[in-house]
């Protein structure tokens, strides 16, 4: 079986601006890996690169991102690396006023029971714990 892994201008060209010949040929490694033909992989990172894009370059309203970024997470014949975590920080994105990397902190510190240590304000305010004095 093949294995793929998808690189951020896959979703970006397949939601936003692809061509027709771009957007069938996704559809269709889409259906393959739906009837597990193929193996597709999504690492982590490409979230956040997707994020990025779409805010930095194509100007979209979190509304928008986090509607994508959910399409993308509901794929289940897609193996997507952090998953659990990366939904969870789609719920804090949406609830906070806070960057999408900062939801990713907050939900992985959760995840693994970890106090937050920074000067971000907003982030720390919302730190599962008390930030103790590390000397």
């Amino acid at each position: 079986m093949d294995k793929l892994i998808l690189d951020t201008n896959i979703f970006l060209r397949f939601f936003v601006d692809g061509t027709k010949k771009e957007i069938n040929e996704i559809k269709n490694i889409f259906i393959k890996s739906a009837k597990k033909e193929i193996q597709l992989f999504i690492p982590y990172l490409v979230i956040f690169e997707i994020y990025w894009v779409l805010f930095s370059f194509y100007k979209k309203e979190k509304k928008e991102i986090i509607a994508l970024l959910s399409d993308i997470l509901e794929m289940s014949f897609i193996e997507i690396e952090k998953k659990e975590i990366l939904i969870k920080s789609l719920k804090y994105f949406q609830k906070y006023s806070l960057d999408l990397e900062d939801c990713f902190y907050l939900a992985y510190s959760k995840y693994k029971s970890f106090d937050i240590f920074s000067y971000d304000k907003d982030l720390y305010r919302h730190a599962p714990k008390n930030r103790k004095k590390i000397e």
